[in-house]
């Protein structure tokens, strides 16, 4: 009998770095599985696969039960060599790709090359050690349209439209198109010029500037909304909130696609808020930031900005692909980098929805890397949430870094009549002493300092919320504040430190619809980032 397994979509790791619910179980003689395995049933866990000729079987344990508590009923039952925890097996490092030019692309791996600090980056290397983008995932760049004939998008571009000339051919009419291609996607180990951050996403160029008007750009985003694109970005602007642009951003967003948009170039306090498309809840803003973590006095600021990504003489591909890479600034070279690494995360896993990439995205910025009267704990108009880091959000879907979690699965968007199940709640940063912020809004741009910590929660008859720590131990149950007809909002409010320790003990929030009656359409509160775990 050969060896089998039940694929994974994701893993949830505690912070000794072991998969939270699973543990390998070796068997003395496979003759014994039966026995075994009966014991494992009893227990209510679950067999994922079994490597017959070495006599180990993988369980996943109850949601009710610790790791440690089930190792050990386990490890003194019949016919058992020994009980461990599974781990997750991470590359111990990744080459740099051979581009010639990505030794001076500070924006990827900041060494100090171009006289900025060491790590004022998005930690691309690191990142790319977990995912480097999946062909299945495409990008819509509305732009000056690009150079087709460039090598650095050889095999990627997939067919566009100028919808400024009214034809097929999304040419480039200048180079800024382009330069924002080359950072979302030059082609990578192909040892000419630079390295985009998707390595292997599909690009689909829209020209919409160049003597393009918000009838154009409406045209675009309506275009790219019909054809399934994952992604889009717009390193453009203009100074009104025009229905007729707003409704095609609504239409994108309703396909399922990320948008994400240039905040713009002013040093006037407030100009994000007055930028469009970039304004707009549902496009990622972004401003941009130097080699030295600090944000240009012209990235323009206000209570729309998300994030920050670098956009100081950052290195992307040339215009005319003679293989000598060009130097682009401002927040036009900052917005490509932030969509391109969402479509890194998208490659990771298809089915991760619109706020799961956003809330990733915005909890895995690195905060208080900048100017400190500018750069205040959470979010501020000057970095949004942070400057972008690919490592940390990537690690916050794969569970790569104990102690959050964000997984997705098909499942996650309703559950059935009586169906039992549990979901996670994504709380964040663990950061050893540090405040924990949630990201619980419906945009994902929300938080609350921990001390106490407040979740905002919908508690209906049918849910119930408990807050458990790294050992499993429920530290907080909601079931008593249930017994209500309908649905009511309420807080869940941790005790002061709850999280505060060494380690830090909050790890996640199960979700628990508990078997009761409900409808069969029942679904997750919308302003609750949550995912199936197990069905």
């Amino acid at each position: 009998m050969d060896s089998w397994d039940t694929p994974r979509q994701g893993t949830y790791l505690t912070s000794d770095g072991f998969v939270a619910d699973e543990l390998l179980i070796g068997i003395d003689d496979w003759s014994n599985r039966y026995s075994v395995m009966g014991h494992i049933a009893q227990l209510g866990d679950t067999v994922l696969g079994a490597i017959p000729r070495l006599g180990v079987v993988r369980v996943r344990i109850s949601s009710s039960a610790s790791r440690a508590d089930r190792a050990e009923a386990y490890a003194v039952g019949a016919n058992v060599d020994y009980v461990h925890p599974n781990a997750l097996v991470l590359p111990d490092s990744i080459p740099p790709p051979t581009d010639p030019d990505f030794p001076k692309q500070w924006q990827w791996s900041n060494t100090g090359q171009s006289g900025g600090y060491p790590g004022a980056d998005i930690d691309a290397l690191q990142g790319w050690s977990i995912a480097v983008g999946d062909p299945s995932v495409t990008v819509a760049v509305l732009d000056t349209g690009c150079n087709l004939s460039q090598p650095e998008f050889a095999d990627r571009l997939v067919p566009g439209w100028d919808f400024v000339d009214e034809d097929s051919d999304p040419s480039a009419v200048g180079d800024h198109g382009t330069f924002v291609t080359g950072l979302l996607g030059a082609n990578t180990d192909n040892d000419f010029e630079v390295t985009g951050v998707d390595h292997y996403c599909k690009i689909m160029p829209v020209r919409v500037l160049t003597g393009g008007t918000t009838f154009d750009l409406a045209q675009g985003l309506d275009f790219v909304a019909q054809q399934g694109v994952d992604v889009v970005t717009m390193s453009l602007g203009y100074p009104a909130d025009l229905p007729v642009v707003a409704s095609a951003v609504e239409a994108v967003a309703a396909s399922g696609a990320m948008l994400v948009a240039s905040a713009g170039n002013s040093e006037v306090f407030g100009f994000a808020d007055i930028h469009w498309p970039a304004a707009y809840p549902l496009v990622v803003s972004v401003g941009w930031s130097t080699k030295f973590d600090l944000t240009s006095i012209e990235s323009a600021t206000g209570s729309t900005l998300d994030v920050v990504a670098p956009g100081q003489q950052v290195i992307t591909v040339s215009p005319d692909g003679t293989g000598a890479s060009e130097s682009f600034s401002g927040s036009s070279a900052a917005a490509p980098s932030v969509a391109g690494m969402l479509s890194v995360m998208k490659g990771l896993n298809k089915y991760l929805s619109r706020s799961q990439l956003t809330d990733a995205l915005l909890a895995g910025a690195e905060d208080l890397v900048g100017n400190p009267f500018k750069d205040v704990p959470g979010w501020d108009p000057y970095y949004g949430w942070g400057r972008v880091n690919l490592r940390r959000s990537l690690e916050l879907l794969c569970g790569c870094q104990g102690g959050e979690s964000l997984i997705a699965t098909p499942q996650h968007v309703s559950v059935a009549a009586g169906e039992v199940v549990a979901f996670r709640v994504d709380v964040g940063r663990e950061l050893a002493g540090q405040p924990y912020w949630i990201f619980g809004s419906s945009s994902g741009s929300n938080g609350w300092p921990f001390g106490p910590l407040t979740l905002p929660l919908t508690l209906d008859e049918y849910t119930r919320y408990t807050v458990s720590d790294a050992n499993g131990a429920v530290l907080v149950d909601t079931r008593g504040l249930l017994d209500v007809a309908g649905q009511a909002m309420g807080f869940l409010i941790l005790p002061n430190g709850v999280a505060v320790g060494a380690q830090g003990v909050l790890h996640h929030v199960a979700v628990v619809f508990d078997g009761r009656a409900k409808p069969a359409n029942a679904v997750l509160a919308s302003n609750v980032t949550a995912t199936l775990i197990e069905p």
